[in-house]
């Protein structure tokens, strides 16, 4: 991805079939009640991820593998939203913040991040 993109429901579920990387500077929005499924979010740079599930309407992300790109400052940020089987790793990267989740069958591999991070 070279451009910010928005996924919404209505669009809704978005299958992964190969990698998808964010580009350096690059957002990617999950809005309330997307669900993204099966395949690998690589983040390179300054890209971002940002996951805006609702309380009353989560996104949700299956079988998805995160990869902060390492030495970068890739930035993650996942609120209400459902996570089974995901896989987060990151090596000397930006930021992790996962708040008011759940989380099933996941796995967050953190190597000395930059930023504070939130689980």
């Amino acid at each position: 991805m070279h451009e910010d993109i928005v996924l919404t429901k209505d669009k809704s579920p978005y299958e992964i079939d190969t990698n998808m990387q964010v580009a350096d500077g690059v957002t990617i929005t999950v809005e309330p009640g997307v669900t993204l499924q099966n395949g690998n979010v690589e983040i390179f740079g300054s890209g971002k991820l940002i996951v805006n599930g609702q309380a009353n309407e989560n996104a949700v992300l299956n079988n998805v593998i995160i990869d902060a790109d390492n030495w970068s400052n890739a930035t993650v940020i996942i609120n209400n939203a459902t996570l089974n089987k995901v896989k987060y790793d990151s090596f000397v990267s930006g930021k992790l913040s996962i708040v008011e989740s759940k989380l099933y069958g996941t796995y967050i591999n953190l190597y000395e991040p930059r930023e504070d991070c939130v689980i």
